[in-house]
């Protein structure tokens, strides 16, 4: 006979199977108990005439959709035995099964239906038919583990792809490759890269990390990046970019441009110099991109930044932009190794040269670069890399910075 206070159904387990007819009890085959781990409740001894539970062993911890196997020990034998499963956290929900216990072993199992979703533990109470009623309770708790985090779904590549990629039609010696990309479905990721080669087909990958990444936009599925700077030496730009499918990079879209080489005038000269180093009259420093030039000039020892023409043939100067306004002969614009103040000296080198202009107010410098903006900078650091704080400059450090006294350029 089964009672049940829930819309369980019990699952009942018997090691001794009872039939119940006519009031009599058969008894079937008994079975010895199983020494099994898990929570024991230990009972006091009892008499003969008092229908006593000896032991209850429940395991320690199951499981979720785990059953709990109750095993009873009992005096005497051969009398009903209930337990009743409660499953807690799981609004009180709880089950009774009946077996017999073993007239000669005095022992017997009864299993629970399974522990349902979020039970955190479970309680055993198993009781002993007294004659008038179910009597000797014997109580003990089984803790449900924690249910395993759902494992994740493996992500399902999309359709994703570039429908269109523009890069510029020329890329100029020292500008930035700017790609511009459309692209379905709205906000995937996309990466490029790109790769220069030179005359002599050597590759440099001008893109920082490898790749530029950016995300399309959700509405308009567009977006823009900038993979790197042109090399001096460069020839030939080709870029590329892949689409992210939510799995893997694909799409691979392809660009080669042709970029205009430097003339071989530029290439000739540096846009720095280090501690120590010098202009004579004559000498120039040009930018990178060959858009601008320092020179102290031979015809009247002037220090004078121009723009130039990077397309000539030879130097070709457009218009001047920035002069110290010191002229005489010799001129020799000196980048001291002593301090690293920058100085123009009109006349011979030693106790002869006057020192006409310079940037004393701040010594300390390593490395003097012509910019391709056309700024003149000096820096701390002799490590085109990493340069370090600017310490001048021909566009000036703030407020305050050209004051009377510092190398000054001064605007035609």
């Amino acid at each position: 006979m089964v009672k049940t206070n829930s819309r369980r159904t019990a699952l009942i387990s018997l090691a001794v199977m009872a039939a119940v007819s006519m009031g009599s009890i058969a008894y079937a085959q008994e079975v010895v108990p199983d020494e099994t781990d898990g929570a024991a409740t230990e009972v006091s001894e009892a008499t003969s005439a008092t229908p006593t539970i000896t032991q209850l062993r429940v395991p320690d911890a199951i499981d979720p959709g785990q059953t709990i196997t109750a095993s009873i020990n009992a005096l005497p034998g051969g009398v009903q035995v209930r337990c009743q499963f409660t499953f807690n956290d799981n609004i009180g929900t709880s089950t009774w099964a009946v077996a017999m216990i073993g007239q000669m072993t005095g022992f017997a199992e009864i299993v629970s239906p399974a522990a349902p979703a979020g039970t955190v533990s479970v309680t055993t109470l198993c009781q002993l038919w007294g004659g008038s009623g179910f009597v000797a309770d014997a109580t003990a708790v089984t803790v449900v583990n924690a249910e395993p985090a759902p494992m994740a779904t493996a992500p399902t590549a999309n359709n994703a792809r570039i429908t269109n990629m523009v890069v510029p039609s020329w890329v100029a010696i020292g500008d930035s490759v700017n790609v511009d990309l459309n692209g379905i479905p709205g906000g995937s990721p996309v990466r490029c890269n790109t790769v220069s080669y030179n005359e002599q087909n050597e590759v440099t990958n001008i893109t920082p990390n490898g790749w530029t990444e950016s995300a399309l936009g959700v509405v308009t599925g567009a977006t823009s990046l900038s993979t790197g700077v042109v090399p001096r030496d460069s020839v030939r730009m080709v870029t590329t970019c892949e689409i992210w499918n939510n799995v893997a990079w694909v799409g691979a879209t392809v660009r080669d441009v042709r970029t205009t080489p430097l003339p071989q005038w530029c290439l000739d000269y540096n846009n720095s110099l280090t501690r120590g180093g010098r202009l004579n009259q004559g000498d120039w420093l040009i930018s990178n991109n060959c858009q601008f030039g320092l020179i102290t000039q031979v015809t009247d020892g002037n220090v004078v930044i121009y723009e130039l023409d990077p397309h000539a043939a030879r130097i070709t100067t457009v218009r001047a932009l920035a002069a110290t306004n010191k002229s005489g002969s010799p001129s020799t614009l000196v980048f001291q190794s002593s301090d690293g103040n920058l100085v123009q000296y009109i006349g011979e080198l030693g106790a002869e040269a006057d020192a006409v202009a310079n940037t004393r107010a701040h010594p300390g410098g390593n490395w003097l670069t012509l910019q391709d903006d056309s700024n003149l900078v000096v820096y701390a650091n002799a490590d085109p890399a990493n340069p370090g704080a600017a310490l001048w400059a021909r566009f000036g450090l703030g407020a305050g910075s050209n004051e009377n006294g510092f190398f000054k350029l001064n605007t035609k």
